[in-house]
Parts: structure tokens; sequence; C-alpha cells
């Protein structure tokens, strides 16, 4: 009798243990992270063969590892497209690296490490950010609508 209450009482302790520690671990992160773009603003715009700048704040539960932007052509600002007059600019994506911590404040020159084509099609364009955490959790996607002239 004395045997089986010692082990209840050992096997209660154990149990007490683990609960009242989070059991050591705190389990796997299934949380994505997320950003806040403050520049571009919605609707900024933008001279030809000038910056493309970018302030934004990334954060996550645990730890960042990387953004990724990316721009796409919508059309002529208040036009309708005219074909052969100049290509839109559209830069490849690019994937920066976030600091690893839970917080990053991004704040660059230029978005695609290069000015805005001073040759290319004016009008309205909208950016894609898309964050990456340590744990491989993607944000949804944040878009920018920024015009071109």
């Amino acid at each position: 009798m004395i045997k089986n209450l010692t082990k209840t009482l050992a096997l209660a302790v154990i149990v007490f243990s683990a609960f009242a520690c989070g059991g050591g671990s705190d389990g796997p992160d299934k949380e994505a992270p997320s950003m806040d773009i403050n520049v571009p603003a919605v609707n900024q715009t933008f001279g030809k063969g000038g910056d493309l700048p970018l302030d934004a704040v990334f954060t996550d539960n645990r730890s960042l590892k990387s953004f990724t932007a990316s721009l796409e052509f919508k059309s002529l600002k208040g036009a309708a497209q005219l074909k052969g007059i100049s290509d839109p600019w559209v830069p490849a994506p690019i994937t920066i690296s976030l600091n690893g911590n839970k917080t990053d404040n991004k704040v660059l020159a230029n978005i695609f490490a290069e000015k805005i084509e001073g040759a290319c099609q004016g009008g309205n364009y909208t950016l894609t950010f898309v964050v990456e955490d340590e744990a491989g959790n993607k944000s949804e996607a944040t878009t920018v609508d920024i015009i071109i002239e």
C-alpha cells in the first residue's frame, strides 16, 4: 500500500512540475509575422529616375527571418494603356534578411537596391510585401498602390 502511494505521489509531482513549468518548451511556432509599412504610403507618387524608399516595422512572436518585395505594373494613370510607348518598370522580386529578433525596423533608400528606371512607363503600380519568420511562417501579402510619373 505504501509502495503504491509513493509511486502515485512521485507521478503526481512529475505531472505537476511539467504543467507548472510549462513543460520546458513553448511548442512549435505557428504564428505568422506581421508588418507595418510607413513608406511608401498608399497612392504616393514617385518620379522616374528617383528613389523608391521603404520605412517598415516587421514583428514576430519569436524571430524574424526575411521579407520579400515585388512590384507589378497595373495601368497608366488616368488613361488607357498604350502599347509600344515604353515598358513598365518591373524589377525582379527581392528578398531582404531581417535581424532574427522579434522586431526589425527597416529603412531603405531603395527597396529594390536601384533607382526607378528613368525610361519606364509611368502609371499605377502595386508593391507587395510578405514577411517570413525563422519557423517558416509567412504573413498574408500586404500591398501598397503607388504611382510612378
